[in-house]
């Protein structure tokens, strides 16, 4: 069974990291986190304050083009 799941802070709620972690009191941005399941997160999670959400997609990015030398 895997612990780590992704989750959302529920709309206008603003959540933070346990103290005594290494991310203490740092906000859990609004698109979500990687979160390892704690008893902290079973709590918030059973209060409404965060939900189980997916990942966003990753982003293709284009490698920039080198420049290339005219040929004389």
């Amino acid at each position: 069974m895997d612990d780590r799941v992704y989750m959302i802070p529920a709309p206008g709620v603003r959540v933070t990291h346990p103290a005594g972690s290494p991310k203490a009191m740092k906000v859990i941005p609004a698109a979500g986190e990687w979160l390892t399941i704690t008893e902290y997160w079973r709590r918030r999670e059973a209060d409404g304050s965060i939900v189980r959400g997916s990942p966003p997609a990753p982003t293709q990015t284009t490698p920039p083009l080198r420049a290339v030398k005219a040929q004389a």
